[in-house]
């Protein structure tokens, strides 16, 4: 998903719904709650598509958007998260008592 999302610095809410979508999937299947890695309803608003500086009126296209840059860093959030969880060999953080 994320290497297909379109390259403007905002996208139409319909991809929001399509990770929410594969959000549902991967907590059914791994009984993971993931809550945390959805997009908040604050974080979509109308798109603004022109507007009067001189009478600071503002125009909006009908469309709810979500800025990419937030998107993408949910879901390589997500991403990362399934990769610790899932990989082979626990991994350590920190130091080592005597090393």
């Amino acid at each position: 998903m994320k290497d297909n999302l379109p390259k403007t610095m905002e996208v139409d809410q319909k991809y929001v719904a399509e990770y929410h979508g594969i959000l549902d999937d991967l907590e059914a299947a791994t009984g993971t709650d993931l809550r945390k890695f959805r997009i908040p309803q604050g974080e979509i608003h109308p798109q603004v598509s022109g507007g009067n500086y001189i009478t600071g009126e503002t125009h909006y296209s009908g469309r709810q958007v979500c800025e990419r840059a937030y998107l993408v860093m949910k879901v390589d959030g997500v991403l990362g998260f399934f990769s610790i969880k899932l990989s082979p060999k626990k991994k350590e953080f920190g130091f080592k008592a005597g090393a």
